[in-house]
């Protein structure tokens, strides 16, 4: 078994209480969940009156969903985030403890401090972007109003165009002559129906052009059957898209984003004057899934403590991106009061051994990665780029540039879409996505 020592022992503690931190966001999650849940059902219990509804009525409901619940959605993030700065800042005093066992104290954690932090996180001057938290919410909800609106806008018109066509076949008194009509109606009914919707009809249509007269009625009757419960599915589909898979998801992005946040900064505020605090290290989060700008900040030897180590004031900024699990630890003085000691009796003090001459630069280690590491990391453009000019695409302190940078243009819109076209996200902030490279 390896020797335990204060750094094993610290290094423990620390991850033990990110574990904690990472359960406290989960609690969040569970609570927005269930929040989103209630506004998806009375959402889906409305859809059977969107018929009579234009599209700005439709927006108009959504909106007035969506604003009934703001308090308990806002009250959810707020917890979550109190909750893992509490985390954070009960992490220093269990990490001293636990490196030091003679100490036998933990300092008391005072719960207004975790509050006081989260509100500069989500509302005060440290508010990602500069936008608080309550702007940040309003505008999710606008797009997601204005799009899902119009998606439903659109699947109703598209479900009523099916049910007038489909019902002329009803009426049909010459199939030779009409029938044709009426079959090329359908077609450019559904061109605008949604997937299901679309793909129930063209069945019939196909069965349809095959018939004789005295089946096309009960035929013709199959068809408005199926196109209304199609639509019906459709219209729940999209309403389980936007609401659940994208609202809610953004809202899990702002939890642990800001949660991450809370933490860390929690963490570094509990530990950095503790006087065997020599830095902190970047530690790759056992959830990372591929090769990021995580590897290139645990990587990274610039400040003399090992790759990954740095002072309390250059430590990048944690998490690194929307849904970054990675996390700090606190770089110990195994030797403090050893040190001490021999500093009080003048006897030579023990090696420094958090201290360590090896610089590298991200762009150095990243050149020694294979190239398939690379191109996950910085992405096919990119990587063209920084083979040419590697400071245009990382930085000196080891931040990839977005691409538009790199390339010297200017910051391009964000587009958002629905599932019609499936988009990554509905993100005016930039704040949801994945690992992915860009």
């Amino acid at each position: 078994m390896a020797k335990q020592t204060p750094s094993s022992r610290g290094r423990k503690a620390a991850r033990e209480s990110r574990a904690r931190a990472h359960a406290r966001i989960l609690e969040a999650e569970a609570e927005a969940r269930v929040v989103w849940s209630r506004i998806e059902a009375r959402i889906q219990a409305s859809l059977a009156t969107l018929g009579t509804s234009t599209r700005e009525q439709i927006v108009a409901r959504l909106r007035r969903e969506f604003e009934r619940e703001s308090d308990a959605r806002r009250r959810a993030i707020r917890r979550g985030v109190e909750a893992t700065g509490r985390e954070g800042l009960a992490a220093g005093p269990r990490v001293a403890t636990a490196a030091f066992a003679e100490l036998g104290r933990s300092e008391p954690i005072d719960p207004a401090r975790a509050v006081e932090l989260a509100t500069l996180l989500l509302d005060g001057e440290q508010a990602a972007g500069g936008i608080t938290l309550s702007r940040r919410m309003h505008a999710h909800d606008e797009a997601t109003t204005r799009l899902l609106g119009a998606e439903l806008a659109q699947s109703v018109r598209a479900g009523q165009a099916v049910a007038t066509a489909a019902q002329g076949l009803l009426e049909v008194d010459d199939v030779r002559v009409y029938l044709p009509r009426y079959v090329t109606e359908l077609q450019e009914a559904v061109a605008d129906a949604g997937p299901m919707l679309a793909e129930e009809v063209n069945k019939h249509v196909a069965a349809i052009r095959r018939l004789q007269d005295p089946q096309l009625r009960a035929a013709g009757q199959m068809l408005l059957d199926t196109a209304a419960t199609a639509n019906a599915a459709d219209l729940q589909r999209q309403v389980r898209y936007w609401v659940r898979d994208r609202a809610l998801y953004q809202e899990r992005v702002v939890v642990r984003t800001e949660g991450a946040r809370a933490f860390n900064a929690a963490f570094v505020e509990s530990t950095r004057e503790q006087p065997w605090t020599k830095g902190y290290r970047w530690e790759l989060s056992p959830q990372h899934p591929k090769p990021d700008v995580c590897d290139l900040f645990a990587s990274q030897a610039l400040d003399g403590l090992g790759p990954g180590g740095y002072r309390a004031e250059t430590l990048p900024a944690l998490p690194a991106h929307p849904n970054c699990f990675c996390f700090t630890t606190s770089i110990l003085d195994d030797e403090h009061f050893a040190r001490e000691l021999a500093a009080i009796n003048g006897t030579p003090e023990p090696p420094r051994a958090w201290e360590d001459s090896r610089r590298e630069t991200a762009s150095e280690w990243l050149a020694r990665q294979p190239s398939e590491k690379q191109q996950v990391i910085l992405g096919p453009s990119r990587l063209q780029l920084w083979q040419q000019r590697p400071s245009d695409v990382i930085g000196e302190r080891g931040h990839i540039a977005p691409l538009w940078r790199a390339q010297g243009q200017t910051r391009p819109p964000v587009q958002v879409r629905g599932p019609r076209v499936r988009a990554a996200s509905v993100d005016p902030f930039r704040e949801a996505g994945s690992r992915r490279a860009r």
